[in-house]
């Protein structure tokens, strides 16, 4: 009977390191998940920084290149408006021309 007694004992116990042990190991890879999941919100909280910061410097980038271009731009249009108004007026004073010939 005491033999017996022992033995259970010595099951109790070990079943009981055993519950143990199985609770630290749950313990510590729930920690390790936290631990992971945290990582990644930073790491996907990095990359959006990143893509703002990107997406800001390529706006700057147009606005500058548009600040750059613009009196080019605008000097453009007044050379091709002289030439339109040019051509225009050469065409009335030919039609002109035209109109004597013919009346």
């Amino acid at each position: 009977m005491k033999a017996e007694t022992t033995m259970l004992r010595t099951q109790v116990n070990k079943e009981r390191d055993s519950a143990h042990s199985l609770e630290t190991l749950l313990h510590s890879n729930r920690e390790k998940e936290f631990h992971t999941q945290l990582a990644q919100q930073e790491k996907t909280t990095e990359i959006q920084l990143l893509r703002d910061r990107l997406s800001l410097s390529e706006s700057k980038g147009y606005v500058e290149n548009f600040l750059l271009y613009k009196p080019l731009l605008e000097k453009s249009w007044i050379i091709m408006s002289q030439h339109v108004i040019s051509i225009r007026d050469h065409c009335l004073s030919q039609k002109k021309r035209l109109c004597r010939l013919f009346s």
